[in-house]
């Protein structure tokens, strides 16, 4: 499992070689995911590279996302979207929903996540929120940039509308 969108051209091969698959796609409002992109101190890579501007951020962004509104017509019920939003709202209620999904039963531990986070390692650029319960202070940060966003927001409108984010 992995929150990186960069590697949904993954998807083709990886509902080939095993069938059964099901995936959980993250879903948070694109104007936050930009925001987060383009903060986010990653190392330099040739996908990182593309957050080192807004623009760049919205171009990737529509390039990934774009590819996965491509692919849901062939996916049949192999995926289901988690929103961020609902997450933070009803985390029980989404874990259920989500763990009915992939066919595993409900533990009250999965909703302590956090405190299994702090027994491992964890190597991502969130790793201080990952041993944290979940919060809302990232849902609509956005708006504290909609300045810097707005000349970029016709090329967001189609995701916008896609996941209900109007």
């Amino acid at each position: 499992m992995d929150k990186n969108p960069g590697l949904n051209v993954m998807i083709p091969m990886v509902v080939r070689v095993f069938p059964e698959v099901r995936l959980l796609v993250a879903l948070r409002d694109p104007r936050d995911v930009i925001l987060s992109c383009f903060l986010q101190a990653l190392p330099l890579t040739p996908i990182s590279s593309a957050y080192l501007s807004i623009g760049g951020t919205v171009n990737q962004y529509a390039s990934v996302m774009g590819f996965w509104l491509e692919m849901l017509p062939r996916m049949g019920d192999q995926w289901m979207h988690v929103r961020y939003e609902e997450l933070i709202e009803d985390l029980p209620g989404v874990a259920r929903s989500t763990l009915s999904f992939l066919g595993v039963e409900f533990d009250e531990n999965v909703l302590k996540f956090y405190e299994h986070a702090r027994t491992k390692r964890v190597k991502s650029p969130s790793h201080a929120d990952v041993v944290k319960p979940v919060y809302r202070t990232a849902v609509g940060r956005w708006r504290n940039y909609q300045k810097y966003l707005e000349p970029y927001m016709a090329g967001l409108e189609r995701f916008l509308e896609a996941f209900n984010y109007r």
